[in-house]
């Protein structure tokens, strides 16, 4: 699945919300340890710098999302009966 398709899923399963761009958890996901921010500068094409955030899926958030995803009848591939 892509980035993409894996995003508009969990928006569908109300886990995130896009907002002008940037994904972010709903209040029921924000506070039980399921992503990690960090901030970094980053220079511009036009050489100013600005704060960007990275936020990633802890192995908490990664483990969350596979019982989620199984609970909604989807599996990886490696566990998909043939």
């Amino acid at each position: 699945m892509s980035a993409q398709a894996m995003n508009q899923l969990l928006k569908k399963l109300g886990v995130q919300y896009d907002q002008s761009g940037t994904w972010f958890l709903y209040a029921k996901y924000q506070s039980n340890g399921w992503t990690q921010s960090t901030t970094s500068m980053v220079k511009g094409k036009d050489g100013v710098e600005r704060a960007v955030v990275h936020t990633k899926w802890t192995q908490k958030g990664r483990l969350g999302l596979y019982e989620l995803l199984k609970d909604h009848g989807l599996l990886p591939v490696i566990e998909r009966e043939e």
